[in-house]
């Protein structure tokens, strides 16, 4: 029998009762999802985004957006605006607003509530596995929260490029060989404890040279 190696770079923490989104939450770095609230002025315009990197410092980035608004959820994906090479590191994130008609909304889901999926018609470079413990969270209306990418998914010890996966995932930045790529972020919930899985992806293709 084959011998699976399976990474899932997320946190997880198992809860009984639903979680509310707070500004406080998010400062403080949300450890269910890794997410934080931005406000319009933060987002800004043309695609010009406040990032914080690793020291806690503002810095202004380029980014080319996506967008899916099917007027219950709106998601946002964001990917570097750049020339994408092998050496590269190629940042993505997505940003989820429930814009809705009540004031807030429950979803249910498992850890995380929002994937990221790459393909390269051969290869997926990121799965978006998730922890099938259901839980619930509650979402503000008009709050922005943002999920950034982070690696998920697995290889076998048999495979030929197990050496290579292995690296691969062990290396937190996301660095793509030459090749074309599909692109999917999407929401990984439902909308009550009884629904099937509720659809808003946002879907691109992009190419590194």
């Amino acid at each position: 029998m084959k011998k699976l190696s399976l990474i899932i770079v997320l946190s997880i923490f198992l809860l009984t009762s639903c979680n509310s989104k707070t500004n406080d939450d998010i400062t403080n770095r949300d450890t269910n999802n890794n997410n934080k609230v931005l406000t319009g002025e933060e987002i800004g315009d043309k695609g010009k985004i406040k990032d914080i990197n690793s020291n806690n410092q503002y810095k202004v980035k380029k980014y080319k957006s996506y967008e899916n608004n099917d007027g219950i959820f709106k998601v946002i994906l964001f990917i570097e605006d750049m020339v994408y090479t092998p050496k590269k590191h190629i940042d993505i994130f997505s940003t989820v607003e429930y814009v809705g008609d009540s004031e807030e909304i429950t979803i249910w889901h498992g850890t995380p509530y929002f994937n990221y999926t790459i393909f390269d018609g051969e290869d997926y470079y990121n799965k978006g596995m998730t922890l099938d413990v259901l839980k619930c969270t509650v979402l503000k209306k008009g709050e922005i929260y943002t999920i950034p990418f982070v690696k998920s998914g697995g290889w076998s010890n048999d495979d030929k490029d197990a050496k290579y996966w292995k690296s691969y995932y062990k290396d937190k930045e996301l660095k793509l060989p030459t090749g074309e790529y599909e692109l999917a972020a999407y929401c990984d919930f439902r909308l009550s404890e009884d629904d099937l899985s509720y659809e808003n992806k946002v879907e691109i293709v992009f190419e590194v040279e």
